[in-house]
């Protein structure tokens, strides 16, 4: 199954706090679960307890969602762990794996489905110094793409990029779009 390059977007916010992060993909994640998009969060524990918080504020009962399947939280390490090698990642691995993940939030939903994912497993690479994994991981979600459908958001805290400024534009460059502004929805529905 091959999809079309444009369904997926792929965007990343550099983030300065917690909470500005939590609330960018609180709005994210929320936007895509009242369209009927199933969710997939791949968070620190911190950060998935943050965007969970946020969610409830938006009056989005993310307990149900889970329960229902619209919204997979899984934590970036353990998620890491299923596809790393120790020269980066497994490329095969990974696609059956996050490849898996993408169809189980899609079981019994008419398709076709775009998954509304947020991920921190370049930014858990990025704070274990490693640049140039998080990049191939970048450009693994990059892949993915052709074959799933699927709006990702993800999320690197600025402060790591003091060390590797010179990785800044390689990270924008694998992204569709860079989001600033947590007041902004990232991913406004298309028009018909």
């Amino acid at each position: 199954m091959r999809v079309q390059d444009s369904v997926c977007r792929h965007a990343v916010q550099f983030y300065g706090s917690d909470e500005h992060l939590h609330t960018t993909v609180g709005a994210f994640i929320a936007e895509g679960l009242i369209l009927r998009q199933p969710a997939l969060i791949i968070a620190t524990s911190d950060h998935r307890l943050g965007i969970l918080e946020d969610l409830y504020r938006r009056h989005i009962d993310a307990d149900e969602a889970r329960r229902l399947g619209d919204l997979i939280c899984l934590d970036a390490d353990d998620t890491l762990g299923a596809f790393m090698a120790s020269d980066g990642p497994n490329p095969e691995v990974f696609l059956e794996h996050v490849g898996g993940l993408m169809m189980q939030t899609t079981v019994g939903k008419p398709p076709p489905q775009t998954v509304r994912a947020y991920g921190e497993m370049v930014d858990v690479l990025w704070q274990q110094d490693k640049p140039e994994q998080a990049i191939a991981l970048e450009i693994l979600w990059n892949e993915i793409a052709h074959t799933h459908r699927f709006n990702l958001l993800c999320g690197y805290a600025i402060g790591h990029f003091y060390k590797h400024a010179e990785y800044a534009d390689r990270v924008r460059a694998e992204h569709t779009h860079v989001v600033s502004d947590p007041s902004v929805v990232p991913f406004a529905p298309r028009p018909a």
